[in-house]
């Protein structure tokens, strides 16, 4: 029985914290669920004190809900993205790919600016003096190239993400637009420093392995590690060979023959370390700038071993720094592939160069200067060198030999595109081609096929005379009103019956028809000529009397007759032909 007790005790001490248990997360639940309700309880109180309502909702609050939404939906077309999250997204790569050194509401007042001065060009519709004066004197302290660099940052940033443009140009409650794009402008400019920062720190741990030529054989002496404030001092000017990436390079062979006297020199500013004079590390060479020729500066500039590792560790891999030109390595997706970078172009070599040179340096925290030496002007001139260079073909053959070293292609990103480079292995290459070359063997065969032949118009007895031709350049010549051909006299015929004559003279009346009948002065005068013409075929011989008589008939013209009298007396005009020609 005692035995049996304690098990019912344990039992009831067991279930007894079993629902203490229960009670307690029963209790947890509950608060839990308290606070949701009063969450909930909050939502619906707020929103019952502004209800949602379509029909009254603004155009402004319209217009960023709608610019908010999704602004990549598509397949394969990456995350899905409202349009302040695409904002900050563009705002990681405008350090990177657009401008390092950008102030975007400088950029942004500045482009708007010039947008408006050229609308005013050619608008017809009046403007406020003080608005246009308020430009006159923002636009009057800012250079050309500057101008220039500003609207080219601005257009760039605008197009990759269309929602800046929804809120630069809406028209409806611009206060609150143009609070909302300072809002973001602001962000974005807060993320653009950090991005710099980070990208210079990430570069610290290897900066030792990417300066020197050959890492795998012999590294930095003495070596150094990015890590260690004590160590970080002694780069830069301070470390013998990092001194000499540093020197401008017109110097670097009086550096290689005498370091120790060129690096004091370095360190107290008797050569003066500034933009305008490109650093060694820029050219190629062990070390850097080692074959650097006075009379030929572009000759190997930016093609150092230092910003080719420094630039493909930033946008492609920390693990592709190192490897050969055509190697390919296997990593995620870099910066390159995430932000939509298919050739390498002067803002990333420019952006590589300034780390690079930073990377190397004893600075602990980045900064803009170093000294005397300015990034952000190292940076523009970089930009300007290849956009604007004084030799186009080297600035071509430049940003292949990039293009090359980082995706493997001279032309960037190898897409899908038929090229005449890779013909031998390219089998669209070759159709292409022998395509071409049966439509011109068709062309060759149809041409020879359907040749005009001139062929000489047909021989006419009747002409008598031969016109020339003239030629095909000169104009036609004017047509001039044709003449009756006379006929050649044909040889003595018989003389037709009357009959046959009369019909022929009747045949031809219809076309005299329209003629107004003559009075009896004209039909007396023709009864006179046709007896005249009558006495004279008495008179010739035979042979040319049918020929006269024939003409004279042909030719009389021929009147209608009226009344019986007319009829006799041609009657009698016929009898009488008819009874001469018979003698």
């Amino acid at each position: 029985m005692a035995r049996h007790h304690k098990r019912s005790s344990s039992s009831l001490t067991l279930r007894s914290e079993s629902a203490s248990s229960n009670n307690g997360s029963s209790s947890s639940d509950e608060s839990s669920a308290s606070s949701v309700d009063k969450r909930s309880s909050l939502a619906s109180r707020k929103g019952s004190a502004k209800p949602r309502k379509l029909e009254k909702k603004p155009m402004s609050a319209y217009i960023l809900s709608k610019a908010n939404k999704t602004t990549n939906d598509r397949k394969g077309q990456g995350p899905i993205r409202s349009g302040r999250e695409e904002c900050m997204h563009v705002a990681r790569w405008i350090p990177r790919g657009i401008n390092m050194f950008v102030i975007l509401k400088d950029t942004f007042r500045i482009a708007r600016y010039l947008e408006a001065e050229e609308a005013a060009k050619t608008s017809t519709d009046s403007e406020d003096e003080d608005v246009k004066r308020e430009r006159k004197e923002a636009l009057g302290v800012v250079t050309k190239d500057a101008q220039e660099r500003h609207l080219r940052t601005y257009q760039r940033i605008v197009f990759s993400v269309p929602y800046l443009r929804t809120l630069i140009r809406g028209r409806h409650n611009r206060n609150k637009l143009e609070t909302e794009l300072n809002s973001i402008l602001s962000e974005m400019q807060e993320i653009i420093g950090q991005i710099r920062s980070e990208d210079a720190s990430h570069l610290k741990p290897f900066i030792g392995n990417y300066a020197v030529a050959q890492p795998g054989v012999k590294g930095l002496e003495p070596p150094i590690f990015s890590e260690n404030k004590k160590s970080r001092a002694r780069m830069g000017v301070n470390h013998p060979q990092l001194a000499g990436m540093l020197c401008p390079v017109k110097h670097v062979n009086a550096y290689h023959n005498n370091p120790k006297k060129v690096q004091e020199q370095l360190q107290n500013g008797e050569i003066r370390m500034n933009a305008a004079a490109w650093p060694a590390l820029a050219y190629p060479g062990d070390p850097p700038g080692i074959d650097f020729n006075i009379e030929d500066i572009q000759e190997g500039f930016l093609k150092g071993h230092i910003l080719k590792r420094v630039l493909r560790h930033i946008y492609t891999s920390p693990s592709s720094a190192l490897i050969d030109d055509g190697e390919l390595s296997v990593t995620r997706s870099g910066n390159a592939k995430l932000h939509g970078m298919y050739k390498v172009e002067a803002e990333h070599i420019a952006y590589a160069l300034v780390q690079s040179r930073f990377g190397i340096s004893s600075r602990d925290k980045w900064q803009e200067t170093d000294g005397n030496y300015s990034y952000r002007d190292a940076y523009y001139r970089t930009i300007k060198a290849i956009r604007e260079p004084f030799d186009e073909a080297w600035a071509e053959e430049l940003l292949e030999w990039w293009n090359k070293a980082v995706f493997g292609n001279k032309r960037g990103v190898p897409l899908f595109d038929i090229s005449d480079d890779d013909e031998d292995d390219d089998d669209l290459v070759l159709m292409r081609k022998q395509s071409a070359k049966r439509a011109a063997a068709a062309l060759k065969s149809a041409a020879s096929v359907s040749t005009p032949v001139e062929v000489e118009p047909p021989f006419d007895p009747d002409i008598s005379t031969v016109v020339p031709s003239t030629p095909a350049t000169s104009p036609p010549p004017e047509e001039e009103p044709t003449l009756p051909q006379q006929k050649s006299v044909p040889k003595p015929r018989p003389v037709k019956p009357a009959e046959q004559l009369a019909c022929k003279t009747s045949s031809s009346t219809p076309a005299l028809a329209s003629v107004p009948p003559p009075n009896a002065d004209v039909l007396a005068a023709s009864d006179k000529v046709k007896k005249r013409k009558s006495e004279e075929l008495e008179v010739d011989g035979d042979g040319d009397s049918s020929l006269s008589e024939v003409e004279s008939v042909s030719n009389s013209p021929v009147v209608p007759k009226r009344g019986k009298k007319g009829q006799k007396k041609t009657a009698t005009a016929a009898a009488t032909k008819k009874r001469k020609g018979r003698k």
